[in-house]
Parts: C-alpha cells; structure tokens; sequence
C-alpha cells in the first residue's frame, strides 16, 4: 500500500490506549489519516497519545465506550460517522479475556464478557 493511500482516510480504532492500538494510530497518523481513538478505562494514557498523533494528522477525537454493552457499539459508530462523515477503515482491536484460566474452566460470567468484548 502506497503511504499517501491513508492520507485523510477516516479510521477508528477500538483499543487504541495502548499497545497494539496505540502503536496502529501512530503510524495512521503519521501518515495524515484522520483518527477517532476508542478506549475504555485508560483514559490518561488516551489522552496523551491524542496529544502525540495529534502533531502529525489533522483530527484526532475520543471515545469513551465500554464495549461490554452490546448497544454502545452502535453508538460508537454513530458518534464516529457524526464527526467525521464517514469512515473508511475501522480497526476491531479492543479485545480481553476475563478470569485467566483453562477455557474448561472458566465461569459463565467471565465466558460470557471474554465472547462479548472480542
């Protein structure tokens, strides 16, 4: 893929606060996409990496959505499509798994967060 394909592409990226996410958005916005970072409880790592991309793409904004809550989803594609007028590519990278253990182990609770969530 040619480097100017992703300038103002509109992206969102589920998970972005850090790792993975973090490291993704970086390299979109350095390339001059356009980014909407979602998150979820990391709220001050977020905000400093929106600080950082913000230098090198001309949007940046925040989502806060806990994706556990099947109909926020929705509303976070809403909100996106609403500020940015529409979205080109959209990053699934939000992902855990609740109660580390074997999967034949695990509560109905915690399988039921780990299969909603990823």
């Amino acid at each position: 893929m040619h480097v100017n394909s992703i300038k103002e592409k509109k992206i969102l990226i589920t998970g972005a606060s850090q790792g993975i996410g973090a490291s993704i958005s970086t390299i979109f916005a350095e390339n001059g996409a356009l980014i909407g970072l979602h998150y979820n409880e990391s709220e001050d790592q977020v905000k400093k990496l929106k600080t950082k991309i913000g230098k090198n793409t001309g949007k940046v904004k925040l989502y806060k959505y806990d994706l556990l809550k099947c109909e926020k989803t929705a509303d976070l594609i809403s909100s996106f499509i609403r500020d940015f007028g529409g979205i080109d590519v959209l990053i699934n990278n939000a992902g855990a798994c609740f109660g580390y253990r074997h999967f034949s182990d695990l509560d109905e609770i915690s399988w039921d967060k780990t299969l909603i969530l990823n």
